[in-house]
């Protein structure tokens, strides 16, 4: 029997899987983080700091200002979520699309705290 450090709660594994509510270990810290990412800053209640400005990015110019916003901000709520560690971050500009891609490598701890 598979071991479960971290669980959660989802409403989009519902509408994919119509099996419950319940996640856990990397599909739970998969779900925190881009929560997280898709929050604006502030707009949480009772949390003013948590997201980031990364929802604000639309229709921005396609510049390094742009660019080292979104890599401050996916390194910052990475590196504050102690469940995982960030390896690798890449910035890819896509001209013809009209978009920066951002993927992040990260290594998932396994934190037994019973």
């Amino acid at each position: 029997m598979k071991k479960v450090y971290y669980r959660g709660f989802s409403t989009r594994s519902y509408e994919e899987t119509g099996k419950g509510f319940g996640i856990s270990d990397v599909k739970c810290i998969q779900e925190d983080l881009m929560n997280e990412l898709f929050t604006i800053r502030g707009e949480r209640m009772m949390m003013p700091t948590y997201g980031t400005r990364i929802p604000l990015l639309t229709f921005e110019p396609n510049d390094t200002e742009t660019q080292d916003v979104l890599r401050e901000d996916v390194t910052a709520v990475i590196g504050h979520d102690p469940r995982v560690e960030l390896m690798a971050l890449d910035i890819i500009v896509a001209l013809d699309k009209h978009a920066l891609i951002c993927s992040a490598k990260v290594r998932y701890i396994e934190v037994n705290s019973r």
